[in-house]
């Protein structure tokens, strides 16, 4: 019985005694059976309902938090949980009872914690796109682009293909951020930190020339099933801003068709007329394979994209909208939802733990970042806690306590810079004031010690007269002296 139904069951056996009241007091077997089957029970259950009622409310408790627990330690072996749970005296009924009690437990979450994380998201309760609003619905796209990019390795120049991922509001067709990685995930494609990143841009958004604000706190985020975008920090941080998530079936591009369209215009509208572009078919545009010297630098690469983006978003005229992206989004009335950017940072952060505090501040990501207050933690070590892909800034913490967010050497404004050469210069005039004190100390502690290191004697002054009467210890001597007289007069008589 998947699901007690005590209504329905009192129904069932006022039918029965009505029928059995027809009969002599004698109940129809074929009835019976068929309540049994009905609600999923046995024959001789339905005969003890009949005697002693329906039955209680007790079978429709839910399990604890505990007994959730032990189902995930078993990794979803229901038996050997149900027999923990017994063992530690939380749980008190039978297997076949704790198997009812699981299955009416919500879908999501019993098949995570069965199956794990990509189990709940597929049995999830999902909203088609229907979205009305900007925000309602932005979609993640990522992909390996057709184009060399040259980098160098080992002292030589070689070539690689370049991720680009992008993050696009469904109904305006805004791109709202994009970042380009050399492939840090499993198979090559954009890992956490990544898309980390692609998120956290996008909520801090940006101003554009017309003060319009493009960006803020998405309500359902779209995604393939990557392990990525399951990873801790992506859901804790959906989790901390509120934010619905929905993954598409695997194989189903369809699903994602407003991002296909834009990856298709990103092929052929931008890579196509770059250097490096390896699109083509071989068998229709034959030419020489490139040379690294021959294609764009990554940082050339990312500008010229952010050109394109810009254009895509400002300028093309979208069909489907008859406007474009930018101007669909400014007169859309739907509210933005905007957050500071510590709630961002301790969302999407990432983390990095250990990192020893030099006289240059913190060497991090090839990158000295400073800040006044790391003037005290000089050698010490601390952990740091940043946005990936943005280094314009770490957040710093001692035992757990944020210290302050240090900023690259040259992001520091005058007035900074000017603090910590103040406090700098202010600790080491301490520092020299101490020194001198204690070398002062030192010295004097010398001369009091060794008498050959005592100021001269003048032989013209007069002699130093000791007044012996008043000497403490010459007093102690002739007190103990006359005491001792006196005892031996005493043996005398």
């Amino acid at each position: 019985m998947s699901t007690i139904d005590n209504a329905a069951i009192e129904a069932a056996l006022d039918h029965l005694r009505r029928l059995a009241s027809e009969n002599n007091n004698r109940f129809p077997t074929e009835i019976v059976r068929a309540t049994a089957k009905r609600f999923d029970v046995t024959e001789r259950t339905v005969w003890n309902w009949i005697e002693k009622g329906p039955p209680s409310a007790r079978d429709s408790r839910e399990l604890s938090k505990d007994a959730l627990t032990e189902v995930a330690v078993a990794n979803g072996n229901l038996k050997r949980a149900w027999e923990t749970l017994v063992g530690k005296g939380v749980y008190d009924r039978s297997y076949r009872q704790f198997v009812r009690d699981y299955n009416r437990i919500d879908p999501i979450l019993r098949e995570g914690l069965t199956n794990g994380v990509p189990a709940a998201h597929a049995h999830g309760l999902y909203l088609k796109d229907i979205s009305v609003g900007r925000l309602d619905r932005v979609i993640f796209d990522h992909t390996e682009a057709d184009i060399r990019i040259q980098r160098e390795f080992a002292g030589k120049l070689e070539m690689f293909r370049p991720w680009v991922s992008l993050l696009l509001d469904s109904h305006t067709r805004m791109i709202l951020a994009c970042v380009v990685t050399e492939g840090d995930g499993l198979k090559g494609d954009p890992g956490t930190e990544s898309l980390v990143a692609l998120m956290a841009l996008a909520i801090r958004g940006r101003t554009a020339t017309d003060g319009t604000f493009i960006g803020g706190v998405p309500r359902l985020v779209q995604f393939d099933n990557a392990k990525a975008h399951l990873a801790e920090a992506m859901l804790n941080g959906y989790l901390q801003l509120g934010i619905a998530t929905h993954a598409i079936r695997p194989a189903s591009p369809w699903e994602d068709g407003k991002v296909e369209r834009l990856m298709r215009t990103f092929k052929d509208e931008f890579l196509y007329t770059l250097p490096g572009f390896v699109g083509v078919l071989k068998d229709r545009y034959a030419r020489d394979n490139w040379k690294p010297e021959d294609c764009l630098s990554l940082a050339v690469f990312e500008e010229r994209l952010a050109v394109w983006i810009d254009s895509y978003n400002f300028e093309r005229h979208h069909t489907s909208l008859q406007a474009t992206p930018f101007e669909v989004w400014r007169d859309d009335t739907t509210v933005i939802e905007r957050v500071p950017d510590e709630l961002i940072r301790h969302g999407f952060l990432s983390e990095s733990n250990g990192r020893r505090v030099s006289k240059n501040g913190i060497r991090y990501r090839n990158v000295d970042y400073v800040h006044p207050k790391l003037a005290p933690l000089v050698g010490k070590k601390v952990n740091l806690r940043y946005l990936p892909n943005d280094r314009t800034f770490v957040d710093v913490f001692v035992d757990g306590a944020h210290v302050c967010t240090a900023v690259p050497h040259n992001h520091l404004t005058k007035d900074q810079r000017i603090n910590v050469v103040k406090n700098r210069h202010q600790l080491i005039a301490q520092v020299e004031s101490i020194r001198k004190q204690s070398r002062k100390r030192a010295s004097e502690r010398e001369l009091t010690g060794n008498p050959l290191l005592q100021p001269e004697r003048n032989p013209l002054a007069s002699p130093q007269v000791i007044d012996e009467t008043d000497d403490e210890f010459l007093s102690f001597v002739e007190a103990a002296l006359q005491t001792g007289k006196e005892k031996a007069d005493g043996n005398e008589d």
